[in-house]
Order: C-alpha cells, then structure tokens, then sequence
C-alpha cells in the first residue's frame, strides 16, 4: 500500500507543477514577465499548493474504504474508487469491497475489481441521465447567449458573462451529478446571502468601473476576464451548493463568512486611514503601508485562522476545509469590489493606483485589483485554508485524553 501512496503523491505533485507552469507561461506571454520572476513564481506556487494536495490526499486516502484494502492492487483500486464515490453510493462500493475480499485468484480478482470501478463509472447520477441532460443543454445554451446579450450592451463584459455562465453551469452540474440536494441549507442562509452579495457587489463595481472609464478595457484582457468570471463563479457555487453543516460543524459557514467580512472591513479602515488629511503625514503612510500588507497577506491569514478553528472546533479536516472555502467566497469577491471602489473615490486625491502613489491612470486600478485581490489570495492564499484545516484537526486530536485516561475519567 505504500507503494501505491508513493505513486499517487508523485502523480499529485507531477500535476500540480503542470497546471502552474502553463498559467504562469501563460501570464508571462500576456504580461511580458521576466523569466527569472515567472520561474520564482512557478516554483512558490508549486511547493504550497502541492503541498496541500498532499494533505488533502492524505486525509482522503485515510478513510475507512482504503483502510480495509490493504492485501493487493485490485483491492486498493476499489477501495480508491469508493473513497470517491458521492456518500448516497458509499454502501454499494464497500458491498463491492466485501464482495471482493470473497474472490481467490489474481487474475479473477482483477476482473471483479475493473467491472466495479467500470460499474462505479457507470452508475446514473442523482437525478437520472435524462434531467442531467436536459440540465445540460440550459447550461450550453444560457453559455453561448450570455456572452452575445451581454456583449450587446457592454461589449467589455461579453467574454466575461460568458465565462462566469459556463463555469458557474459546470460546477453545478457536477453537484448535481453527485447529489440529488442542491440549493441553500438551514445553517448556510446568512452565510449564503453575504456571499451572494460579495459576487454581485463584484460584479457591479466592474461595471460601474468601466462605465465611469472606458479606456479600462485595455486592462480587461481575455485572461482577465477570464479569471474574474472563474473565481466570481466558483465563489457563488461555494455559496449556493454547500453541503449541510454536520451537527459538530454547523458555525463553520457563520465562522468563514465572517472572516471574510473581517478582511473587507478592515482593508477599508486602513485605507481611509491612509488618506484621511486629519491624520500626519507620517500616520498615513504608515496606515498606507499596513493596508498594502493586509491587503496582500490577509487572505492567507484569514483562510488559515477560521479553517485552523473550525477544525478544532468541528474536530475534522473537513470542518477546516468548509470554513475555509467560505471565508474565500465571502473574502475574495469583496476586496475585489472594495479595491476598485475605493480607488474611484481615492483617485482625485492620489492621482494613481490605490495605495500605490501617484501618476498612473485610473483604469489600471482594475488590473491591480485583478492581481492583489483575485490572483493573489487564490494562489498564494488558498492552500492556506488546507494548512489550517490540517492544523486544527491535528491539534484537537493531540488535545484529547488517552483512551485509558478517559475511561479512567468516566469510572471516576
């Protein structure tokens, strides 16, 4: 089995370095970056997010189905197969399992374990293939019309409305797929509604933006446009297609939104601090610079404190993890729209980019938005959400009794 573990995290790692070479290769070509920054940021980007999709393999590879697999590959096969399955299919993968601990032979045990995973593959999804179809051709159609009827009114948004349909409609067909429940629960109205407001504050501060300035759309590339719509999107689908809080995790949506709005309301505190003329000279550059820092490092921390408390409190690394992806979905959207709204105001007193001195035009304020705010926290502070959700879980765990120690506290 650890064979097999081994090949798996180099497989992770292999793919991970992949995805960050073609962005930044990408990013390097669009925004003529110097090959010694491009390979810095290929090789930071690489070693944290690789080193989350090692925890997050782990905690995975931990459950119960890989556990009770450990005689020979095809057992592990299944077992990784079933790990994997939506929890409504979890009884038929470890009947399977049991099925195969009966089977003698190798090559008959190959043969059960592949028409399994093939079976597995092949089980129709919640709902049945004929509403997952017709979901499919709403989401294809409503992709291809977004982008002409938003084209029509403000051609800069077209490839933008078009992307944030498309991926918003992938995502929720996967969930669909997996679960017959799709929709805001009990625990995660307030939560969801925050969010739902931060992507559509987003949105419209971009709006407003480029109809206040026209000349922006120079700094609204495709790429841009592109990544606005894919983090814009995934943030809602966080909102809208959380799963149910478990009853030991139920405050980790209320706890991730409000990180998220702690990092918002923070950054504009700091941020009119710095341009308040009732304070010295001194004390403005001073909250200048801290706003510039929390702007920068804030999501990272803010990921890694709510998802570290969550899974303290909610004694897993999934309760870390939810708390985590919400404080993203409320955090990032909102100082996206914050920034850009800010600098509107802010840009008849320092002439230049928010927080970043004079002499720039106003509309390079929406690629600075794009790279501090969006670019920034989804790859420098995601993987922090894995951090903190590992180190809550770990501490919970090293903070409970011994197993003799709490009988011995249940006997007194």
């Amino acid at each position: 089995m650890r064979q097999t573990q081994r090949r798996l995290q180099i497989v992770t790692v292999g793919a991970v370095a992949v995805v960050w070479i073609a962005f930044w290769v990408v990013i390097a070509v669009e925004s003529r970056m110097s090959p010694d920054t491009t390979v810095q940021l290929v090789l930071f980007s690489t070693l944290i997010w690789a080193a989350a999709a090692l925890l997050v393999l782990k905690h995975w590879l931990s459950g119960t189905a890989w556990q009770m697999s450990t005689v020979d590959a095809p057992g592990r096969l299944l077992a990784l197969v079933v790990t994997a399955l939506p929890e409504r299919r979890r009884e038929w993968g470890m009947a399977m399992l049991a099925e195969l601990a009966e089977v003698q032979g190798r090559p008959a045990r190959w043969r059960f374990a592949l028409s399994s995973v093939r079976a597995a593959l092949l089980l129709p999804p919640a709902d049945g293939w004929p509403v997952i179809g017709l979901v499919t051709g709403a989401v294809v159609a409503a992709t291809l019309a977004a982008g002409p009827v938003v084209g029509g009114v403000m051609p800069e948004m077209g490839l933008f409305a078009a992307g944030f349909v498309g991926v918003f409609g992938v995502l929720g067909l996967v969930t669909l797929a997996r679960s017959s429940r799709i929709g805001i629960r009990l625990w995660t109205v307030l939560p969801a509604l925050v969010g739902i407001g931060a992507v559509g504050a987003a949105v419209a501060t971009t709006v407003i933006f480029l109809r206040r300035d026209p000349s922006a759309d120079v700094h609204f590339s495709a790429i841009s446009a592109a990544i606005l719509a894919a983090v814009l999107a995934g943030c809602l689908w966080i909102a809208v297609t959380s799963p149910e809080p478990t009853r030991g995790n139920r405050f980790a949506p209320l706890l991730g939104a409000g990180g998220g709005l702690a990092v918002g309301a923070v950054f504009v505190v700091l941020n009119q601090a710095a341009y308040n003329v009732r304070f010295p000279e001194a004390s403005r550059e001073a909250f200048g610079l801290l706003a510039v820092l929390w702007m920068i490092f804030a999501p990272a921390v803010a990921l890694f404190t709510v998802a570290t408390a969550a899974g303290f409190a909610g004694r897993s690394f999934g309760s870390g993890l939810q708390a985590g992806a919400w404080a993203f979905a409320v955090g990032t959207p909102l100082m996206y729209g914050l920034f850009l709204l800010q600098s509107l105001h802010m840009y008849a007193i320092n002439g230049g980019l928010l927080l970043f001195g004079d002499g720039a035009p106003e509309a390079e304020n929406l690629s600075a938005a794009s790279s501090f705010c969006l670019v920034l926290a989804v790859i420098f502070g995601t993987p922090f959400a894995v951090f903190g959700a590992a180190a809550g879980s770990e501490l919970r765990r090293g903070a409970r009794p011994p197993t003799h120690a709490r009988h011995s506290l249940g006997a007194q």
